[in-house]
């Protein structure tokens, strides 16, 4: 079940990198785009990539707090680190 769990926050975290990567893209193509009919449609693509972007964020906290706690690894530093990060 452990197996599982660690998969589904690996999942998670390319997931929000994806959606992520989306909305980054848009912004370094926006500063170039002047026609308003293009912005338009790029940032409804932007728009569009939020909500799986919230959605795989939420599977990556969730997941990573489960095998935390199946791992027994809440008296580690480094997962304290990465929960700041």
């Amino acid at each position: 079940m452990y197996e599982w769990w660690v998969f589904a926050h690996v999942v998670g975290v390319f997931g929000f990198l994806a959606a992520h990567g989306v909305s980054m893209g848009v912004l370094v193509k926006l500063r170039s785009e002047r026609d308003p009919v293009r912005v338009d449609e790029l940032l409804q693509l932007s728009s569009r990539a939020t909500t799986p972007l919230y959605g795989f964020l939420l599977l990556l906290i969730g997941a990573g707090i489960v095998t935390g706690f199946l791992g027994g690894w809440w008296d580690e530093g480094w997962i304290w680190g990465g929960i700041v990060t």
